[in-house]
């Protein structure tokens, strides 16, 4: 069956749930609903049926990551994931608990939740540190194309199938012909070496400081797989970089104010990074490449943005211009972006 707003609440029901009554639909590359029942506030997942560039990017990954946690090494990140209340294989549906209590990822930015940025890399650390011989019969590698967007050539049905801003898009990326080299040979360097969630954008990551063991919890594992850790940590910490981006106030009389808001990212990411490095028990990061994968999920927000908005802000071409630097000219920006966990000593060198 394919769940609608006409029939879920008799779905649940039959699952046991009671008092439903729908708080929200979104069908777009797979059906989610947030319900409200007597056991609390769900989300229930199908999916889909829409075809876009993660095409594989469906409920059956998830419900297989689901699976997966049972095995003793992957309990280690049972409680990074929401926890599952009903798990139905035939017809691909998933019944998550909803989050209720927890906060998004803007609010331990500006909270100075220093701690919650460290227990997160902690927790995407233990994530990287399961062994991959352990799921390779359950997880697919990585399909970079997902991510390494290039528009040097866009076929008239890409074109069709975009948003509103989707022929903008087209002409600011080929307005810069080494953005597009930059990315394809940054698709080149991918390694298939980790289990990755593969998704970390800010809207998939939740916090709660006042748990003691759950502080942190990410969801929506569609693109779960094994590929390359700098991916994870790239989106990880673009999160910190865009909310700087977002926030941002084109005035001379706010450059104090906007270099204020960079420091306080900055801070975020060192806490980020130091957990990650404490999880995997290890001391270097490559810079020079997280700095690139950084690029790669702030290009992807760009492009996600063109989907359904009509006009762009100063703030979003300013996104296109810093991913872009820092994918062309990673040498230049990331000792600076990376400057206190470079100072300490954190910087994976090759010479």
């Amino acid at each position: 069956m394919l769940l609608n707003s006409s029939n879920i609440v008799e779905y649940l029901e039959n699952e046991g749930y009671k008092d439903c009554k729908i708080i929200f639909i979104r069908n777009l590359r797979n059906f989610c609903a947030k319900v409200k029942t007597h056991k609390g506030n769900v989300i229930v997942k199908q999916s889909g049926n829409n075809n876009d560039t993660f095409v594989d990017a469906t409920i059956l990954s998830e419900l297989q990551f689901y699976d997966t946690l049972k095995q003793k090494e992957v309990l280690k990140i049972q409680q990074l994931a929401p926890q599952p209340l009903n798990i139905d294989i035939e017809n691909q549906i998933i019944v998550l608990e909803y989050l209720d209590k927890y906060k998004n990822f803007n609010t331990i930015i500006e909270s100075n939740d220093y701690n919650s940025s460290y227990e997160f890399g902690v927790q995407i650390g233990k994530l990287h540190t399961i062994s991959i011989e352990s799921c390779l019969d359950s997880f697919k590698k990585t399909r970079t194309e997902g991510y390494f967007r290039v528009f040097d050539y866009v076929t008239p049905e890409a074109y069709n199938a975009g948003g509103p801003l989707f022929g903008k898009c087209i002409e600011l990326m080929q307005k810069y012909p080494d953005l597009n080299e930059g990315i394809k040979k940054l698709s080149n360097e991918f390694l298939w070496e980790n289990l990755i969630h593969g998704d970390l954008k800010k809207d998939n990551i939740v916090f709660n400081n006042l748990s003691e063991n759950q502080k942190v919890k990410v969801f929506d594992w569609e693109l779960i797989s094994i590929g390359d850790k700098y991916l994870d940590i790239g989106y990880a910490v673009s999160n910190y970089l865009l909310w700087w981006i977002e926030n941002m106030k084109f005035s001379d009389s706010c450059s104090e104010e906007n270099d204020n808001k960079m420091i306080e990212a900055q801070e975020h990411i060192f806490n980020f990074i130091k957990g990650y490095l404490f999880s995997i028990e290890a001391t270097k990061l490559d810079f020079i490449k997280l700095t690139k994968f950084c690029s790669i999920a702030l290009l992807n927000i760009f492009y996600s943005k063109s989907m359904f908005k009509y006009e762009y802000s100063k703030q979003d071409i300013m996104l296109l211009e810093v991913a872009r630097k820092m994918l062309v000219t990673p040498h230049e920006i990331y000792t600076k972006l990376f400057m206190k966990p470079i100072m300490i000593g954190y910087e994976k060198k090759y010479f």
